[in-house]
């Protein structure tokens, strides 16, 4: 795979698990605000993970971990 290959797979599974918390989030019926709370995550960090921006990988784990799911379950939304 070319680095531009990469590099787009990458951003489409960083949308999929925004997407897996977004949902996760609405099924909770959480906020931005009340995820940021619990988690110890800034808001626009918490928003960077949503919109599928690039993060760091302990605070998705922050955030799994304030939602009390597994990382699995998060990521599992789509497989390369």
């Amino acid at each position: 795979m070319e680095k531009s290959e990469i590099e787009k797979e990458r951003k489409k599974q960083l949308k999929a698990v925004g997407e897996s918390v977004r949902m996760e989030m609405h099924r909770q019926k959480l906020t931005v605000v009340e995820l940021s709370e619990k988690s110890g995550i800034s808001r626009p960090t918490i928003i960077k993970i949503i919109k599928g921006e690039n993060y760091n990988i302990s605070n998705l784990l922050d955030v799994c971990i304030a939602l009390h799911v597994k990382p699995f379950i998060i990521i599992k939304n789509e497989t390369i």
